[in-house]
C-alpha cells in the first residue's frame, strides 16, 4: 500500500469492482471501433464500401458483446451515428 494520500486513493479506486466494470465496458465498445479506425488510417486507401462494412461489423460485435441488450450500447451508437452522419457519410 502507498503511504501517500494520492496513492491510497488510486489504490482504492483500482480495487473497486465498478472501476473494472467501466474498463470492461470501454473495451467492449472501443475495440471494434479501433479496428475500423486502423482500417481507415492504413497506408493503402480503402474503398468506402469496406469502411461501411467494417462499421456495421463493429456495431454487430458490440451488440453481441452485450448480448443484444440495447440499453448497454444505445447511447454509444447514438453518438457514433451522429458523427457518422455528420462527418463520414457522403
Amino acid at each position: 500500500m502507498s503511504k501517500e494520500a494520492k496513492g491510497r486513493e488510486a489504490t482504492k479506486i483500482v480495487l473497486m469492482p465498478s472501476f473494472w466494470n467501466h474498463v470492461v465496458f470501454t473495451l467492449k465498445v472501443l475495440t471494434p471501433f479501433v479496428h475500423v479506425l486502423r482500417l481507415v488510417d492504413g497506408e493503402r486507401k480503402v474503398a468506402l464500401g469496406y469502411i461501411y462494412e467494417a462499421m456495421e461489423k463493429a456495431k454487430e460485435t458490440i451488440m453481441k458483446s452485450f448480448s443484444n441488450n440495447e440499453s448497454k450500447y444505445k447511447d454509444v451508437f447514438t453518438i457514433n451515428d451522429n458523427r457518422w452522419t455528420c462527418q463520414l457519410h457522403f
